[in-house]
């Protein structure tokens, strides 16, 4: 199999997998937005611990991985920008629809383009003003609704978790480029694994620092009873921990337009399985909302320079 048709099949896949979300947060009525993170993350650590031993060759290798990451504020950043994403959109979820939460989240691409000249100094383009301009009207029609203040929360809290998104990915593109630049062995098998070096410890830290952030409203809650452990427990390793390896591994052999294009699944699958295992369904406003969100998104991968490819 050619590594660019393996790396559609691991994002597809990924994306697959994140799409269930929606509907395990809305399977977990007793539990808090908190516990939910943190709880999740205790279960996604584990896999991310495997793949680093695996990935590093052993014990003695991921302390190695680990030192060598760690030093680095990037890797920081990048971790604390993805716990923020963990905690912000289960929140929304938590308090809105599945769909508003997932749709308001998938403005992070254009957060990105955006927010990349304070940090990398990449100059903003016009398609990248209009892009946010059609996201902005997408975002009016989550409004138009007559909101409960939990449901406005979850809004705002959907609009939070894009952009902390759109940071992670600004510092994982840093990572990125910091590794290639350093790699001194031009052979396939160090290119392919490059972003891992990094990725995979700010990751890992952003994990831990979710159970660390969550810990307090943890211990003050209930402790789960053995079916939302069960639920917890199958997201923390296939909703979170499995796909996100499989991501970051097929992104590497697939173009950033393919990557934007395929992860746009999860936004549509989403609040179809919300739907049926919870029987939510989102307002027309939000179905319009999303559908103006989805299509600029993908619009905006596809018209991207194609040096940005």
């Amino acid at each position: 199999m050619k590594k660019h048709t393996l790396g559609v099949i691991l994002v597809l896949v990924a994306a697959f997998l994140w799409s269930f979300s929606g509907v395990a947060v809305k399977r977990l009525p007793g539990l808090d937005s908190i516990s939910i993170s943190g709880y999740r993350s205790v279960f996604t650590i584990p896999v991310l611990l495997i793949s680093m031993i695996v990935f590093s060759g052993g014990l003695k290798g991921i302390f190695k991985l680990s030192a060598a990451a760690f030093i680095r504020p990037v890797v920081w950043s990048s971790a604390a920008c993805y716990a923020g994403t963990l905690i912000l959109f289960i929140s929304a979820t938590k308090y809105t629809t599945a769909a508003n939460a997932i749709f308001l989240q998938y403005t992070a691409p254009v957060y990105a383009a955006i927010l990349s000249w304070p940090i990398t100094r990449e100059k903003v383009q016009y398609r990248d003003w209009i892009a946010l301009s059609v996201c902005l009207a997408g975002m009016a029609f989550f409004f138009r609704d007559g909101l409960t203040t939990e449901g406005l929360k979850g809004n705002v809290l959907g609009i939070l978790s894009g952009i902390t998104w759109a940071l992670n990915a600004i510092f994982l593109r840093i990572m990125n480029k910091k590794v290639s630049q350093e790699e001194t062995a031009q052979d396939e098998s160090s290119e392919d694994k490059s972003g891992l070096s990094l990725t995979l410890p700010a990751v890992l830290l952003g994990n831990f620092l979710v159970v660390v952030l969550c810990l307090p409203g943890m211990s003050n809650s209930v402790f789960p009873e053995k079916r939302e452990l069960l639920i917890l427990a199958m997201m923390g390793i296939f909703q979170i921990g499995i796909p996100y390896i499989l991501f970051i591994v097929g992104i590497a052999w697939v173009t950033a337009v393919e990557g934007i294009i395929i992860a746009t699944l999860e936004a549509i699958l989403n609040p179809i399985w919300a739907a049926l295992g919870a029987n939510e369904i989102p307002s027309p406003s939000a179905i319009a909302g999303g559908l103006i969100i989805l299509v600029s998104v993908t619009f905006y991968g596809i018209s991207s320079p194609s040096k940005e490819k």
